[in-house]
């Protein structure tokens, strides 16, 4: 869907879905626009670097709780 004025309801009802989402599987980002921008490849990027971090640091197993 695309939202060239930027309307506030397509935020609204993403921070609903996400809330709604059982704990454990609400996501640490989201886009609430779909313009295809890039944000979902920006996001998919940080979340792999994040990762990769965390393995690295040893500190995995403390993911889950983040």
């Amino acid at each position: 869907m695309r939202n060239p004025e930027g309307a506030p309801q397509i935020v609204a009802d993403e921070i609903v879905r996400v809330v709604g989402l059982p704990a454990g599987q609400r996501p640490r980002r989201t886009v609430a626009d779909a313009s295809d921008y890039g944000a979902e490849i920006i996001n998919g990027a940080a979340e792999e670097l994040r990762l990769r971090l965390a393995r690295r640091m040893g500190v995995t197993d403390l993911l889950g709780r983040l």
